[in-house]
């Protein structure tokens, strides 16, 4: 509201475009009176005074030059100090630009300021209530350019967006499509108050005509980004663009050629998005071209609501493709992969080239953590997927297969076919890569288990020549069979030629090893761990404690075991020989067998007994049952499904024996008491450590590795010798039934078929813990036996060197 005094002085059709209050000098002016600034649509200045309780009212006015400003906080209007009536008045671009419109008259003197000459206005997107950006900033023109000297807002408008320039008076109007951080605007006003740039701006600009609008019509969406693409048989990668959109095409826009580079007809383009990697793939006739596209852009928010649709998913970096797909080979190529849901592309990264395209329904899919094995036509590839959540983004269900299938170290698939002569790996019917025939192999071993929730493991095929030896990957539930069928078939063709007695003997060391493993196999076993915390464990009183725990429940699980194999393994093996007989007087041998066997057991026990009461005196060391259970099972359970897979516990213990003879997890005790005992179960027991007699832990576990060392280097070489006389009686008295049916080709499959069952059994680990063969440990027993004869040479050569010669002797010495 304009007081009265001032709005007597307004001529005709003068009104106030601006008020404000104390921003004036005057002669006199009063302290506490009201002060009012105007300036009016004329360009005059008003001021006014009440002058306050003891002052006189006042009202100036100025109708010269306003000098016009920019700094840092806005806009300064002011005119010159030391005058009758002087003002200096701060606004906002926005203010200004209100007062600036509504003069009628203008008096304004923009001074010169290397800090700005002009002020900028435009609203972001198309709609009326967008949000609009006013800025000051110092404009020129430059290679066909408008630029910005500022990095707030815009950096440049090239001639190039440009469709039409105004002169309003008061501004200059340029309207096209202009990429402003990540989005766009359709029109900016240039104010400016130097007429040289003015006219400069107006001059060049609308003498320019090349511009986009040339190209691909009146078309307002434009945007800036850049492609990739195989465009015109020539290979680019993120070459930036303009892409436009108008109802019926896509451009892809040289803005610096000034050419179209592409153009796809949106009916036949579909468009592939990935939200995780920013960006879309637009594929129009086999074609394929990659757009980046940024969160918050313009761009993305048109794709988003006019082009992309939820069902069509792209990821560019999925992983490498290895083998056979489609007929196509493949090693270790880069991929992407695009999906509409029924169908799947595969791209490669190097080249954007489309290589396959394979309708869903007539794959067969299995993973296996990252890997997706695809068989498609009876061939076979697998996707090695470089993030595994990726996965079932593209593939969301895993298909029945009977095929049989592994993959080597280097990622390439086969599928693997096994018959009487040999093994075979291919990619496809008519890609054979790895022959091996049976009678070539020499061995075949787990050399690495896979991760918990693969159902894969490593093998080593070895053969006469190592320069055909082979580490590939295979399910774990074929790895029995494979080893059984190779060393079946392998000796299978030779079986006539094998005298009848040596299958019998063959099958009778077989039995003898299967017995030895079960017993000396188990200590050695909890020998060698106990080994092995001695050397790896540094800390004295947590190696002490870790032998401790480990022996005990590893001796409780042991002499548990023992009973049951002299128990119950020696009737098991009797019932077997009595099926292939037919005849149940084959029993009778392995009484005596079966008695051996508990008396052996006694007598390791006592050993054991002798360890065990050590333990008793330090007890209180001892972890409680449940939590080594618990650390046990842990230990197990993940392998547990990978044991029985593969058959760890099945080929003897039920094929042989019926369970009732498997090995403990010794290694999983020794993996278990290492994970109880860990550094900061250490520093929780430091201080009780320190009050349970340091001294008498150390004697008694010096106590206890006296005593195994006694039972591993002393006795049990006598206890193998022992059991091997006893099994040795046993086949002697059981070869006089099996006699008269040695030559019965069904007696000599049957006892070929069980040779192979125990070769199988112990090709395979000790347990699901540890890659050593149950084979290693077998070997291991039979050189403990040269132990117990250097004892008898050593007593031999004791005697023989203290006695004197015999008289035959000294006598034919001259």
């Amino acid at each position: 509201m304009v007081v009265a005094a001032i709005k007597n002085k307004f001529n005709n059709g003068e009104v106030s475009i601006y008020q404000s209050g104390d921003v004036f000098n005057i002669p006199n002016k009063s302290i506490v009176g009201t002060k009012s600034f105007y300036i009016t649509n004329l360009g005059r200045v008003f001021a006014h005074d009440t002058g306050g309780i003891f002052g006189e009212e006042q009202s100036k006015s100025y109708t010269g030059n306003i000098d016009l400003s920019f700094n840092d906080y806005g806009i300064t209007l002011s005119n010159e100090v030391g005058g009758e009536f002087s003002f200096n008045v701060l606004l906002t671009d926005q203010e200004f630009i209100n007062v600036y419109e509504k003069l009628s008259h203008n008096n304004l003197v923009c001074k010169n300021n290397m800090n700005a000459n002009s002020i900028c206005k435009y609203r972001v997107g198309k709609a009326i209530n967008g949000e609009h950006i006013t800025f000051t900033d110092y404009i020129k023109i430059e290679n066909n350019k408008l630029k910005f000297s500022k990095d707030n807002y815009i950096n440049e408008i090239p001639f190039y967006r440009i469709k039409s320039v105004k002169d309003k008076d008061k501004f200059i109007e340029i309207s096209g499509s202009f990429s402003v951080r990540n989005s766009t605007i359709y029109e900016l006003r240039v104010y400016t108050f130097d007429e040289k740039v003015k006219k400069e701006i107006l001059n060049k600009m609308q003498n320019y005509n090349q511009n986009i609008f040339n190209i691909v019509g009146d078309v307002s969406e434009i945007f800036t980004t850049s492609v990739t693409a195989n465009i015109h048989d020539k290979f680019i990668a993120d070459k930036s663009i303009a892409i436009c959109f108008d109802s019926n095409n896509i451009y892809f826009i040289d803005e610096f050629e000034k050419k179209c580079l592409v153009t796809l007809k949106l009916s036949k383009t579909n468009a592939y998005y990935s939200n995780i990697e920013n960006k879309i793939v637009f594929e129009s006739e086999n074609n394929l071209y990659q757009i980046n596209i940024y969160n918050g852009s313009s761009l993305k928010e048109y794709l988003i609501r006019n082009i992309i649709k939820t069902n069509k998913k792209l990821i560019c970096r999925f992983g490498r493709l290895s083998g056979v797909l489609n007929g196509e080979s493949f090693k270790g190529e880069e991929v992407g992969i695009l999906s509409d849901g029924s169908k799947i592309i595969f791209i490669s990264r190097s080249n954007l080239k489309v290589l396959n395209t394979i309708d869903m329904e007539k794959l067969e899919v299995q993973i296996d953590n990252n890997n997706v094995f695809i068989i498609f036509k009876n061939q076979i590839a697998l996707l090695k997927v470089f993030v595994q959540s990726h996965i079932h983004e593209f593939f969301t269900k895993q298909s029945d297969s009977s095929y049989i299938f592994g993959y080597t170290s280097k990622d390439e698939p086969f599928f693997i076919k096994q018959d009487e002569d040999k093994i075979l790996l291919s990619q496809s019917p008519s890609t054979i890569h790895f022959k091996y025939y049976n009678e070539e192999i020499t061995d075949i071993s787990i050399t690495k288990y896979g991760d918990k929730e693969s159902i894969f493991s490593e093998l080593q095929i070895s053969t006469i020549d190592n320069k055909k030896n082979l580490i590939i990957n295979v399910p774990n539930t074929i790895i029995k069979d494979l080893i059984y069928k190779t060393y079946y078939y392998s000796k299978n063709k030779s079986l006539e030629q094998v005298p009848a007695e040596q299958l019998y003997l063959s099958y009778s060391r077989q039995v003898n090893d299967y017995i030895l493993f079960h017993y000396f196999g188990q200590i050695f076993a909890m020998y060698h761990g106990f080994k092995e915390i001695q050397k790896n464990e540094k800390n004295i009183d947590l190696k002490n404690e870790k032998i401790i725990n480990y022996l005990y429940y590893s001796i409780q699980a042991l002499k548990k075991h023992f009973d049951t194999v002299s128990i119950y393994l020696p009737s098991t093996l009797a019932n077997e020989d009595a099926n292939i007989l037919r005849d149940q007087s084959a029993q009778i041998p392995y009484k005596n067998l079966q008695r051996n066997l508990m008396s052996l057991t006694s007598q390791i026990n006592r050993s054991l007994n002798e360890i065990e009461n050590s333990i008793a005196s330090v007890s209180f060391v001892l972890i409680s049952r449940e939590d080594y259970t618990k650390v046990i099972e842990q230990r197990t359970k993940d392998g547990y499904s990978l044991a029985v897979g593969m058959g760890v516990l099945g080929v003897m213990a039920t094929t042989l024996t019926g369970g009732l003879a498997a090995p403990f997890f010794l290694s999983g005790i020794l993996t278990g008491i290492n994970t109880r005992f860990s550094d900061s179960y250490a520093k929780e027991q430091e201080k009780i450590r320190e009050n349970n007699e340091k001294n008498r832990i150390s004697f008694s576990v010096d106590k206890m590795t006296d005593s195994l060392e006694h039972l591993t280097q002393t006795l049990l070489p006598y206890y193998i010798n022992e059991t091997n006389n006893s099994v040795y009686q046993t086949f002697q008295q059981l070869y006089q039934i099996y006699k008269p049916q040695l030559e019965s080709k069904e007696v000599q499959k049957e006892l070929f078929n069980k040779i192979t069952q125990y070769y199988t059994y112990k090709q395979l680990p000790v347990d699901n813990s540890v890659t050593i063969k149950k084979r290693d440990l077998i070997e291991l027993t039979h050189q403990t036996v040269n132990l117990s004869n250097q004892y008898l040479d050593s007593f031999q050569k004791e005697v023989t060197g203290n006695v004197p010669k015999s008289l035959e002797t000294t006598a034919t010495i001259k």
